[in-house]
């Protein structure tokens, strides 16, 4: 028989976004924005059963013009964040790792999306 525990924590978080739109003219509007999506991983947990405690940061601008009748808006959202991870597993033999001594016992994570924003109304 085996037994398996699993743990987890999570603390409260407060993310913020601002965003602003500015009308240039009747036919033209421009807008940009910044969100945060902070984690809600408790660092002092004894174990977490996600692999992402990174905190995220979103920029997004883009603009509007009508034409006619018809509307189009073009845009972007350039997300990015960070981490550093105990390394859990040794994948390198005891033997090899005089070799590596180097090497670090933790991960730098690095996270980026990049998103593009295009309608047309008609």
């Amino acid at each position: 028989q085996v037994q398996v525990a699993i743990t987890s924590g999570s603390k409260s978080v407060i993310n913020y976004g601002l965003g602003v739109e500015h009308t240039f003219s009747p036919t033209s509007s421009g807008f940009a924005s910044f969100r945060t999506d902070f984690s809600a991983v408790d660092p002092e947990a004894d174990r977490v059963i996600t692999s992402t405690t990174w905190n995220l940061f979103f920029l997004t601008a883009g603009g509007s013009l009508k034409i006619g009748a018809s509307e189009i808006t073009l845009g972007g959202s350039l997300g990015f964040g960070n981490d550093t991870r105990e390394r859990l597993i040794e994948l390198i033999p005891e033997e090899q790792r005089d070799l590596l001594s180097d090497l670090d016992s933790e991960t730098k994570l690095s996270y980026r999306s990049l998103r593009f924003i295009i309608s047309l109304a008609l």
